[in-house]
């Protein structure tokens, strides 16, 4: 035998004795070591429930709980700086729900990088992940809590998705204003190494999972609304957008705007002002770990004035004060530039006679766990004039500012300028209340010269 083929006969010898061994690991601490592509077997049947990766919030799926029911444990290294995608089969036993995390121990009180159970049509799981060569990822198998345990195996292989705008270098090109349709679905997409990284795309994490992209170029100037808030898209789906300068692949300092929700948790809604013939980039996908695409639609209009998101711009939900008064900002007028004393930012419903303030940011809305209640508004911060709510009875309280004062601000004044997305927040002192403390819904416009 010539030394080549028994080289060829070896290393096949080892890939299957890799392929019948390699069944997972019952502890974390203790993973079955496999690396690259390829296809490994597992068997749950007579794991242990372990202790690690039982309580992520992001693997809470379908009513059935966070936890892993009779889980095994892989340490993957990767091979190569790709996408890729782990996808899990299992026998008709098992309802099959798979884990990866960014570390090659255990995992303890760290979030997964992605979670899934029933992605696949077939009912199989299945995640993408952006890999880096070298890197070890452990990844955990198991079932639904309450479902029995079964065999199977996972695949892991480089994943650029069906579709030809799977890639941010091979965008698809939407002309005009209308309505799109697409498909991110996980037997379809990716995803991307590309714009993952975005501190302004930061909604509990930065990602944009199952994302396509497209170019898109305005035909005239003025203020864009790239939406997936219409009726058409399924209120389950939790998508996520970013909109980029130029064409192609992004580079730090392109992104123009990004959204995780409208109003609520859902579809996402963007705005941004931009200019006659100039191309941009979207990226359109899902927020991570909150399901998976699928079919859906984006809405790309003009709108014809100053902007106020939302209604009367409210988004974010306040933090109900000690006497159970329900604190409100709105928008009152256009947030027009040239008239900036006439639009009002006006906080209602709060603490008679207390001291209070509206902060404001230039980076649009958020909603983030904040002393109690939400933090609506993306960093950095810049706080305005303290007032007092005035006021006699209950929830008589109120405090008023115009667009003026945010542009006489001394730092967060340079940035209130057209096409810039404002969000605000009011925050009033309410010392029977936890933290001493009560914050008003938020306000989220877009400025107009």
């Amino acid at each position: 035998m010539h030394a080549r083929s028994a080289l060829r006969s070896a290393f096949a010898l080892l890939v299957c004795v890799r392929f019948a061994f390699a069944q997972g690991g019952d502890e974390c601490s203790a993973p079955a070591a496999i690396a690259g592509a390829g296809t490994f077997a597992f068997d749950t049947t007579t794991a242990t429930t372990g202790a690690d990766g039982q309580a992520n919030s992001e693997c809470y799926f379908n009513g059935a709980g966070a936890g892993f029911a009779q889980d095994v444990w892989f340490a993957w290294t990767a091979t190569s700086s790709e996408s890729v995608r782990l996808h899990v089969s299992a026998d008709a036993l098992l309802n099959p729900k798979l884990a990866v995390y960014a570390t090659a121990g255990c995992p303890a009180f760290a979030a997964p990088l992605a979670c899934s159970t029933f992605a696949l049509p077939n009912g199989d799981a299945a995640v993408s992940i952006c890999a880096q060569a070298g890197s070890t990822y452990v990844v955990q198998i198991g079932s639904d809590p309450g479902s029995p345990a079964g065999t199977g195996t996972l695949t892991i292989e480089p994943w650029n998705g069906l579709g030809a705008n799977d890639d941010c270098g091979a965008p698809a090109h939407l002309e005009g204003m209308g309505v799109f349709a697409y498909d991110n679905g996980p037997n379809v997409t990716s995803t991307g190494c590309q714009g993952q990284n975005e501190s302004a795309c930061y909604y509990a994490t930065t990602a944009i999972e199952w994302d396509l992209w497209f170019t898109w170029t305005a035909p005239a100037d003025g203020i864009v609304n790239v939406t997936t808030c219409h009726p058409g898209m399924p209120t389950w789906r939790d998508t996520k957008l970013a909109i980029y300068r130029g064409a192609g692949c992004p580079t730090p300092g392109m992104l123009l705007a990004c959204d995780d929700d409208c109003v609520t948790a859902g579809p996402s809604d963007i705005v941004a002002l931009v200019q006659a013939g100039q191309t941009y980039t979207l990226q359109v996908g899902e927020t991570p770990f909150a399901g998976f695409g699928g079919p859906g639609w984006v809405r790309i209009e003009f709108l014809s004035s100053c902007a106020i998101q939302g209604p009367s711009g409210a988004f974010c939900g306040p933090k109900p004060t000690s006497h159970g008064c329900v604190p409100s900002l709105l928008g009152v007028g256009d947030p027009s530039l040239s008239a900036a004393s006439s639009f009002h930012v006006r906080a209602t419903s709060l603490e008679p006679q207390r001291n209070g303030l509206v902060f404001f940011g230039a980076n649009g809305p958020a909603n983030l766990p904040f002393q109690g209640g939400s933090l609506c508004v993306v960093g950095p911060l810049w706080r305005l004039a303290v007032r007092n709510t005035s006021g006699s009875a209950n929830c008589t309280g109120s405090f008023d500012y115009t667009l003026a004062d945010l542009v006489a601000h001394p730092t967060g004044g340079t940035f209130v300028t057209p096409g810039t997305r404002i969000a605000c927040q009011a925050w009033t002192r309410d010392p029977s209340a936890s933290f001493g403390t009560s914050l008003s819904s938020g306000l989220d416009f877009v400025v107009c010269q």
